[in-house]
């Protein structure tokens, strides 16, 4: 797990952005998940172990979900109760 170091200045950001249900300024959320983007952007490059017939739809064969402040309450409640 990687180690997170925000300054007072970013944690009053993060902070209202949660309490007011806004999104995350990009330039905190690359703080927030160093190397996500990075591993994101490998995904879009092509396999070769795949046949080549699926080469042109590989981005779809990814996805992932987003964490939206307007569902931050419903996630973290079914957190709490082992719902994932």
């Amino acid at each position: 797990m990687a180690r997170i170091n925000l300054n007072e200045e970013e944690l009053k950001l993060l902070g209202e952005c949660i309490n007011e249900q806004k999104d995350v300024p990009p330039e905190l959320l690359t703080k927030l998940s160093p190397g996500f983007f990075e591993e994101l952007a490998a995904i879009d490059e092509i396999n070769p172990d795949l046949p080549e017939y699926f080469q042109d739809s590989i981005a779809q064969f990814y996805t992932f979900d987003l964490l939206r402040p307007e569902i931050y309450s419903a996630w973290f409640n079914n957190f709490k109760r082992g719902i994932l």
